[in-house]
């Protein structure tokens, strides 16, 4: 249904089902939504100052969640598939090299590379990881092809025998096998954050997303890598039961379970890699419910649930954002939910003994909020609601009203 543009103000669409309606550009001041399915319905730009949307739900409808979900695990296959083929190209160079000290010179190094990974994505942000390793690469990889080059106008010129570089080679590949590693963390952090975005909150929604991560993996190994592995780059040790394979088995769960974890640390607020929540939410938030341009100036959202629901740009000047549900997996933009610590204040509306100092109040509704004991100095409160709320003994030194 379609009621863009129209005039509906003071409307009453109570416990409607609206699923994927549309209300763009439409004039709701005063509506009221209590209760009522927002799945995918479509806000933006709307005129919403004091609507009235306790206890609806907004989100992403079913069937595009499937869609969703569904996408992600191509995206987790792809990955584990690239990781897999790397780790099997480094042993096959492993394997492949007859000298006894240059071999357990490169074991040594490989291990070293793998530790050294899992350390760095443990105490680093992984976009910095992946350019340590994806410089050096790319720098080996134009060195490697700019001699080969200058050989091959040598060879053909003046005659001579072929040159190899197996140092080169080697740092093409170390440094290669380094990039993908944390590219495949990268994408396996997205993956399982935008499971937990998307997926229910209870144990059917668990179950099957460890379900679909870990029968995409074995899909993968079984009927890609080793195939691609051994028919596509001809890789020694590429069949069932190999020990290249094992290897490979091992880094790609290693990498998987390390990616999951990080993804689940992005989602409960790991400033690190908060670029990556940002990447899970907005792929959770497409098609979702969208107040994106609204203008939800006093409209009461006391116990909505809003995950996988788009703010971006939204005027929330005094909306009540009390006891809402699933707030923090929204899409915020620069809008002031984006802060945890304001976000989790406007849910609970308890703040005693707690420090807000210089912390951006502007416009939020704080409406009966325990604010005893806490300190605000530097805080700027302008236009907030703080009708009927508790501020004794708080610490009000230069905050701003």
């Amino acid at each position: 249904m379609d009621y863009s543009n129209q005039n509906l103000q003071g409307r009453s669409f109570k416990d409607k089902n609206l699923e994927s309606y549309k209300f763009i550009n439409a004039n709701l001041t005063g509506a009221d939504f209590t209760g009522a399915n927002l799945a995918g319905a479509d806000f933006t730009g709307a005129q919403l100052q004091n609507t009235n949307f306790t206890d609806a739900k907004a989100g992403i409808p079913k069937h595009w969640r499937a869609m969703l979900v569904i996408a992600s695990w191509l995206m987790l296959g792809i990955s584990v598939n690239i990781t897999g083929l790397t780790s099997l190209l480094l042993v096959n160079f492993i394997t492949d090299t007859d000298n006894i000290e240059n071999k357990f010179t490169i074991i040594s190094s490989v291990f070293f590379l793998y530790i050294a990974l899992y350390i760095i994505a443990f105490s680093l942000d992984l976009l910095i990881g992946l350019a340590i390793f994806v410089f050096p690469g790319a720098l080996g990889m134009l060195v490697g092809i700019t001699v080969t080059l200058i050989h091959l106008y040598i060879e053909t010129s003046f005659g001579g025998g072929k040159i190899i570089y197996p140092g080169i080679i080697f740092l093409t590949i170390y440094c290669a096998a380094g990039g993908v590693t944390f590219g495949g963390m990268i994408v396996e952090a997205i993956v399982l954050a935008m499971n937990k975005a998307v997926l229910p909150d209870n144990n059917n929604g668990v179950i099957v997303g460890i379900f679909g991560i870990v029968a995409t993996i074995v899909i993968v190994t079984t009927k890609v890598t080793i195939p691609v592995g051994e028919l596509g780059f001809n890789i020694k040790g590429a069949e069932p039961g190999a020990r290249a394979l094992i290897f490979a088995n091992i880094i790609m769960l290693t990498v998987t379970l390390l990616g999951a974890y990080i993804g689940w640390r992005a989602l409960k607020g790991d400033q690190k890699n908060r670029w990556i929540r940002s990447c899970a939410i907005a792929f959770a938030s497409i098609r979702g419910t969208s107040f994106r341009g609204a203008n939800l100036t006093n409209a009461n959202f006391t116990g909505t649930t809003l995950k996988s629901t788009d703010f971006r740009e939204a005027i929330l000047t005094r909306t009540n954002f009390n006891k809402t549900k699933k707030l923090d997996l929204a899409r915020a933009g620069t809008t002031y939910i984006q802060n945890s610590q304001v976000r989790q204040l406007l849910i609970t509306g308890e703040g005693q003994n707690k420090n807000f100092d210089r912390l951006d109040l502007r416009y939020v509704n704080l409406q009966g909020a325990k604010l005893e004991n806490a300190s605000f100095i530097d805080a700027d409160f302008y236009q907030a609601n703080l009708q009927g709320a508790n501020l004794s003994r708080a610490i009000l030194v230069r905050t701003n009203f």
